[in-house]
């Protein structure tokens, strides 16, 4: 299970996923992009820093967003997630 933080927590040390995502204006769908990070040391001295986009402007359900965030996390062994919302 994904633990839930908040988005100024994304680099912090470890492992997070970052999911951004808005309501699509001409539907149902969001429009998502889910980043993975990973940052080795503290917000005062970071030794090393990660980023790779994972999904870039996909549109998808809420329930295929949620789906594709636990498995990116179960393949890249992480465990925290930060749920961005943005304005559409």
């Amino acid at each position: 299970m994904l633990e839930a933080i908040a988005a100024d927590e994304v680099h912090r040390n470890g492992r997070t996923l970052e999911v951004r995502y808005k309501g699509d204006p001409g539907g149902d769908l969001l429009v998502v992009s889910i980043a993975a990070h990973e940052v080795d040391g503290t917000p005062d001295h970071v030794r090393r820093s990660e980023w790779v986009l994972v999904v870039a402007a996909e549109a998808m359900t809420r329930e295929a967003m949620r789906a594709r965030a636990e498995a990116e996390a179960a393949k890249r062994a992480i465990s925290r997630v930060a749920w961005i919302e943005e304005e559409a």
